[in-house]
């Protein structure tokens, strides 16, 4: 299981839904961005285009605008699923859509609760077997 912890967040791989996952508590600084553009980096070799659910309830400031370069770039480097935000206030919930759109994505949703994100996820898969 591909898992890494920091003192502002998590990034896994949950085996039960198969999705990438990620938790911010706190400000992201540069470093942590920079573990965050390695592991999309790494779920993408190992899982390919993977949807990636990020809680940001406990997130706290914005990150530097360093960070945000490093994120938006990493966005921009893999073909991913979607991008999927929870908990996010509405400055962060800007900044997560500003960052997907600088690095050209437009896959990307926003919910209150990971619970939400998880039955919106079960639905666009439910969807898609009935039209495949």
């Amino acid at each position: 299981m591909i898992e890494y912890r920091g003192e502002n967040y998590r990034l896994w791989w949950d085996e039960n839904h198969q999705i990438a996952r990620g938790s911010v508590s706190g400000q992201l600084a540069e470093p942590d961005a920079e573990v965050f553009s390695r592991v999309i980096q790494e779920m993408h070799l190992q899982h390919g285009e993977v949807d990636w659910l990020i809680d940001l309830k406990d997130a706290g400031k914005a990150p530097s605008s360093k960070a945000r370069k490093i994120l938006a770039e990493a966005m921009a480097s893999v073909d991913s699923g979607t991008f999927i935000f929870t908990g996010a206030s509405i400055l962060l919930r800007t900044l997560a859509n500003f960052l997907a759109h600088a690095s050209g994505k437009t896959n990307i949703r926003h919910f209150a609760t990971n619970e939400e994100a998880f039955t919106w996820l079960e639905d666009r898969q439910n969807t898609e077997v009935t039209h495949a």
